[in-house]
């Protein structure tokens, strides 16, 4: 079972099967403008908002990748 921690405001981490562990840092949320005239698959520019959310530290390891596949029976 994965099971979340708080480490403090903006650090979590997420433990999975194995000992295997992923270290989170929190992303503030806010407003952006996303897109590009000049290009027309990045058209229209429009504003984007996203909430507060927790991304990994560091890169994922294939060992941190195959507990996640197996504890949430994902296929590759």
């Amino acid at each position: 079972m994965t099971t979340i921690s708080a480490q403090n405001i903006s650090n979590c981490f997420v433990f999975l099967s194995d000992n295997t562990t992923l270290e989170m840092v929190k992303v503030k949320g806010g407003t952006f403008m996303m897109g590009n005239e000049e290009f027309d698959s990045a058209k229209p520019v429009h504003e984007v908002s996203l909430s507060d959310f927790h991304i990994g530290k560091y890169p994922v390891t294939v060992r941190q990748y195959l507990a996640f596949v197996k504890e949430t029976d994902s296929h590759h």
